[in-house]
């Protein structure tokens, strides 16, 4: 596959990238899941909860697994004790035997693995009599002969529910459910997790994705974004606009330099349009352009001038002449030909901000107003959150708005959102 191959499919897979539809939970669905999931009920029965209506089990396990990452995170307090999936103790005459073992003594999985195979074995019939008696004995030497006063260990061991281990849902996802299970979520927690995780917000288009493109693209990397998934799909669309920015930008140049270099351009267009020609031609070539830019509006200024006419003509046709020789400095591909004086120049045209001292400016100011409102814990969402506002124009809103959500205010998400739709 050729560069320009590969280009148009990296470029339409960012275009093409949707999120997943996802169920929004409310506190009270939450609390369904992690009591049937701390219950052991199994997958099936939790989907049939009247509180469930209308989710899919893709939603079920989106949300136990992500409000299980999410505390691991967010607290450096993620379940590391014991796990025991519900196979382990698929025996049913034996599962009472083999649970009160582990609840009493707390053992580690390769224990419990061993009581399930003993007891399998002592109620095996096609097994010879002195086999399973002996299976039988071994099974009770190992739940009586701890002694007595023993006290079981600090760690947990949790059992993950039917339909909830990995044979089941094709991946494993034990370690965020063992901290659904261990830990006791208030209200507050659960509604600051709803709020991280369901909450959709677009990047904003910034300079460090123009950038970014052209990293992958001088490392021979562009092929890594097809592994963008529906879950980064607000990634890829600003990347996808950041490709189209890149794209117009380079289309617009060419067709002023084309206007510029014209063999007629002269005699059927004014010396002021040639200059503005020059100066939307510039990113190709920043050193030639801006010389013949100073050269029209020279002669915009004295169009009677024949010296300067005379010098103009030999420009022009010594411009078109390289311009036909150097196809890569004056009709660049993109992204493959671009540089960071093209990326820069593109940049700054677009607005976007390239000296981030002020954005670090605003980003502190953010941070003190936030955490002035009792914030502090989504510090690292909300100051990005805050600069996207700030480029909006909207850094006002964002504070008040912010207040409300500060104030317990359930509204607050829906209104943000809707102002940041109108605003754009």
């Amino acid at each position: 596959m050729n560069k320009s191959e590969t280009a148009a499919l990296v470029l339409n897979h960012l275009r093409t990238v949707r999120a997943v539809e996802r169920a929004t939970p409310s506190v009270e669905q939450l609390k369904v899941i992690i009591r049937d999931i701390s219950s052991g009920i199994a997958m099936d029965a939790t989907m049939k909860s009247s509180e469930l209506s209308g989710w899919t089990e893709s939603d079920v396990v989106y949300a136990a697994e992500s409000l299980g990452k999410f505390w691991a995170r967010s607290t450096k307090q993620g379940y590391t004790g014991n796990i025991v999936g519900h196979s382990d103790l698929a025996v049913p005459t034996l599962v009472s035997t083999v649970e009160d073992f582990l609840r009493t003594y707390r053992v580690t999985p390769h224990k419990v693995k061993q009581a399930v195979k003993l007891s399998q074995v002592a109620q095996d019939p096609a097994r010879p009599v002195q086999e399973r008696d002996q299976a039988a004995r071994k099974l009770d030497e190992m739940t009586q002969s701890l002694p007595r006063g023993y006290k079981p260990q600090e760690t947990r061991t949790v059992i993950i529910p039917q339909g909830w281990e990995r044979a089941d849902l094709g991946r494993d996802i034990s370690q965020s459910l063992g901290t659904v299970i261990d830990v006791s979520f208030d209200e507050q927690s659960l509604q600051r997790f709803i709020d991280r995780t369901y909450t959709v917000s677009e990047p904003m288009l910034a300079a460090d994705h123009m950038f970014g493109l052209l990293w992958l693209t001088e490392q021979n990397m562009l092929e890594r974004l097809l592994e963008i998934g529906p879950q980064h799909a607000g990634l890829a669309k600003v990347l996808s606009k950041a490709w189209t920015l890149m794209d117009t930008a380079v289309a617009d140049a060419i067709s002023a330099l084309e206007v510029l270099v014209a063999p007629d351009a002269l005699d059927k267009v004014s010396p002021a349009d040639l200059a503005a020609a020059a100066a939307q031609a510039r990113m190709l070539a920043p050193a030639e352009l801006d010389r013949m830019h100073d050269l029209m509006v020279d002669l915009s200024g004295d169009q009677d001038s024949h010296s300067l006419q005379a010098i103009a003509r030999r420009r022009i046709a010594s411009l078109s002449q390289v311009a036909q020789i150097s196809p890569q400095t004056f009709r660049p591909a993109v992204p493959w030909d671009l540089n960071h004086g093209h990326v820069t120049q593109i940049c700054i045209n677009a607005g976007l901000v390239t000296d981030y001292s002020q954005e670090r400016a605003v980003a502190y100011e953010i941070r003190l107003h936030l955490t002035q409102m009792g914030l502090a814990a989504d510090l690292d969402y909300e100051v990005g959150e805050g600069l996207k506002a700030w480029k909006m124009g909207l850094l006002e809103e964002f504070y008040s708005n912010r207040r409300l959500r500060a104030a317990g205010d359930p509204a607050w998400s829906e209104e943000w959102s809707a102002l940041c739709a109108t605003a754009s």
